[in-house]
């Protein structure tokens, strides 16, 4: 018996994803960074909710420097997601956007 409504549908209602992206000047001066994710394999729509979280690879000092924001663009192949930068981030920092999308039929009883 599968996962929902006896089909396994899992690989195609549940997507993780990881971003690597690099903090610029710009990034800094506006407050925010705009992160284009995109999934492996696309949702068949756009009814899918996200669970987002930020890893840095900065030193400590900067580790609370960015922080997830809102998203944009919605898809079923992908998004882009608004992170906040705040005055403390430093030029060259690596972050990583991970993301979890769920299909919104997956989450009905």
């Amino acid at each position: 018996m599968g996962l929902f409504r006896g089909e396994n549908v899992y690989p195609l209602n549940i997507k993780t994803n990881r971003t690597r992206y690099v903090v610029t000047d710009t990034d800094k001066s506006n407050g925010y960074a705009n992160i284009v994710v995109v999934w492996d394999s696309p949702f068949p729509d756009a009814s899918y909710t996200l669970v987002q979280g930020i890893t840095n690879s900065a030193p400590l000092d900067s580790l609370n420097a960015v922080s997830p924001g809102e998203n944009h663009l919605v898809t079923g192949t992908g998004f882009t997601a608004q992170v906040y930068v705040n005055g403390s981030a430093i030029t060259g920092d690596v972050i990583y956007l991970n993301s979890i999308g769920i299909h919104d039929l997956f989450l009905q009883p």
